[in-house]
């Protein structure tokens, strides 16, 4: 992705990057530490059927109080705004893409300002020669914002090591990103992408 606000509609890398393993399978796992909660609260619930299934959640930067979430596939491809309550108080179509199967959605910097990223990286039965990454500028939210994005940067790629179940996705404040495999045949993996990963 360049860096900057993305420009034009659904700019489309055309190159295929290969990414590699972070690190190859070790022969011992690491043990990571873990602890019950003291405490689980509800702190917020949706009805918006277009939310049964929602893939992800990021807090915006740019609005107060405002978590970015998106729909898994089969839904339409929107960002879709919710308060702390779980109210949904904006929706916006991004523009020339296809929920082909959305998995995460996290905000980070791209150049001087905040993008959302979306992951379109699910791959159930590990089948899909490309998967994508999609980045807009955040946007900023007015009372009932409904509306459309269609200044779209598009990297799309493959994985040397064959397809992934990706379904967890990190930007670094450096912009660089992380991608987390689900593990479904290969162990769990963590692939990164840089920042300047195509041009």
């Amino acid at each position: 992705m360049t860096n900057g606000a993305p420009k034009g509609v659904a700019v489309t890398l055309a190159a295929t990057l290969f990414v590699s393993a972070s690190a190859a399978h070790a022969q011992v796992p690491h043990q990571w530490p873990t602890s019950r909660p003291s405490s689980v609260r509800l702190l917020a619930h949706t009805t918006d059927p277009r939310l049964a299934e929602a893939s992800g959640a990021a807090l915006s930067s740019t609005n107060p109080g405002i978590v970015w979430t998106i729909g898994d596939s089969g839904n339409p491809a929107e960002l879709i705004a919710i308060d702390t309550s779980g109210t949904v108080v904006g929706r916006f179509v991004v523009v020339g893409v296809t929920n082909t199967d959305w998995e995460a959605v996290s905000v980070g910097p791209c150049g001087s300002q905040a993008c959302v990223y979306i992951a379109d990286t699910g791959d159930n039965r590990e089948r899909r020669s490309e998967v994508a990454v999609h980045r807009l500028v955040e946007p900023r939210l007015e009372a009932g914002s409904v509306g459309r994005i269609d200044r779209i940067e598009t990297l799309r790629f493959r994985y040397e090591a064959g397809p992934h179940d990706v379904e967890a996705m990190g930007v670094l404040p450096s912009g660089e990103l992380l991608l987390v495999t689900k593990g479904r045949s290969k162990g769990v993996l963590a692939y990164r992408l840089p920042a300047d990963a195509g041009g």
